[in-house]
């Protein structure tokens, strides 16, 4: 499968027999998705632990089985549609390297929509009857692999800005930065994103916003200038739990663009965080870590486009969860593959592939039959992967992005199927 990322089980494994073995695996009660993912997540905790600092990132996204009625088990991922939210926590260096998955889960509604309550009744349930749960129940669960002497700082987005995640995090001694989506009440009966920008600058930074594919907005570089300073979030008014604290102590840290290009819309960003910030490098370190969250949005382009989640045909939802999980593991080493050749482009491409994969790389990319005897950098491995993948590699181009490496991947792996073949 992750030969060839993309294709169905019959089309992957070649023939019939050995599509066969993959359901029959499936099927096997001795296989048990939940193994694999505890195994995995074991690997990918193995893999923090030469770093200090490990960047636990969360978020959902949606799978659509529309066309799936007679699917058992599948419900409904929105108030329409047929399908699967999955939510992962993906494990990722400061730099951006992806390290693995340290959980996933999948949620989907037994009805199109709740009529029996209240909107009124909803908003006051408890955190454990909501779809937010998700956002505590990973980061539980994600935290139990975290080596020890190894700092993990959750990061999430908007939609994990809600009160009782801040308060859980804090009372479990862990660190989160999480973009606000509400104008909370802080101390003195202030709200939060006026009394933000309200702070004195403390400086400016260049970074790198990624390109939005879904918005059709090109990658680009922004200025931002940078504010922060220390909040007391009180505990919201409809909230009467008694074991919730009255309010939690943060630090925001607000990034506004300048000089923003006319007819792009300017970078706002609004971020809470259990980190201490008492300067401007250490505000900037927020920012740095939070714009790493967006790898998690490729992740899931990766698992959508390149494998073809959405694509997958099983009768129950068990089997569509269990080739999920498999796929996003193949995601994870397309993404790594990508951001490691970037970050770290001199190290050997032997740490991602065996011999026979970098020699016949070399030599399909090259259009030679003479292989290298040691292993070239990784940066190279990658430009042969993408131009095997159809990438130009002009100097405009830049790097080889993940659609074409998943490209390239399937044809060398098409490749080494047939290496006796071929007189390397």
């Amino acid at each position: 499968m992750a030969d060839n990322p993309g294709k169905s089980i019959l089309q992957a494994m070649g023939n019939r027999n050995q599509a066969k073995a993959v359901y029959r695996m499936l099927s096997n009660e001795n296989y048990s998705t939940e193994k694999v993912k505890k195994e995995y997540a074991e690997a990918t905790a193995r893999r923090m632990e030469k770093g200090s600092i490990v960047l636990a990132v969360q978020d959902t996204t949606e799978l659509d089985y529309g066309t799936h009625t007679k699917t058992k088990g599948l419900g409904y991922c929105n108030q329409t549609d047929l399908g699967l939210q999955i939510h992962s926590c993906t494990a990722l260096t400061p730099e951006g390297i992806m390290l693995g998955l340290l959980d996933q889960k999948s949620y989907s509604r037994a009805e199109k929509k709740n009529t029996s309550m209240t909107e009124y009744e909803k908003r006051n349930r408890p955190i454990e009857e909501k779809e937010t749960y998700r956002w505590i129940e990973t980061y539980d669960e994600s935290m139990k692999y975290i080596p020890e002497g190894v700092k993990a700082i959750t990061v999430c987005d908007r939609g994990a800005d809600f009160y009782e995640l801040y308060e859980h995090i804090i009372k479990t001694g862990g660190t989160v930065i999480i973009r606000l989506e509400q104008d909370r009440l802080i101390q003195e009966d202030q709200k939060a994103l006026e009394y933000l920008r309200s702070r004195d600058s403390s400086g400016t930074i260049v970074v790198d916003i990624p390109r939005d594919t879904r918005k059709g907005k090109k990658a680009r570089q922004a200025t931002l200038e940078i504010r922060y300073g220390e909040m007391r979030i009180k505990k919201p008014a409809r909230r009467k739990e008694k074991h919730l604290e009255e309010e939690v102590t943060v630090n925001g840290v607000y990034a506004k663009e300048i000089g923003t290009p006319e007819g792009i819309e300017g970078v706002e960003w609004f971020l809470i965080t259990t980190e201490g910030v008492k300067s401007f490098e250490e505000a900037v370190k927020i920012i740095e870590y939070y714009v790493q969250r967006w790898k998690i949005e490729r992740f899931h382009y990766v698992l959508k486009e390149g494998c073809k989640a959405e694509d997958i045909q099983e009768r129950t939802r068990e089997r569509i969860e269990s080739l999920v999980y498999l796929y996003s593991i193949i995601s994870i080493f397309i993404m790594t593959l990508t951001y490691l050749a970037r970050i770290n482009p001199e190290i050997g491409c032997d740490v991602l592939f065996e011999e026979e994969e970098w020699k016949i790389l070399y030599c399909a990319a090259n259009k030679t039959t003479e292989a290298p005897e040691r292993p070239y950098k990784i940066k190279e491995a990658v430009k042969y992967l993408g131009k095997l993948g159809g990438f130009a590699g002009a100097p405009s181009d830049g790097n080889p992005g993940v659609k074409v490496l998943w490209r390239g991947m399937e044809k060398l792996y098409t490749l080494v199927e047939y290496k006796e073949l071929l007189r390397i």
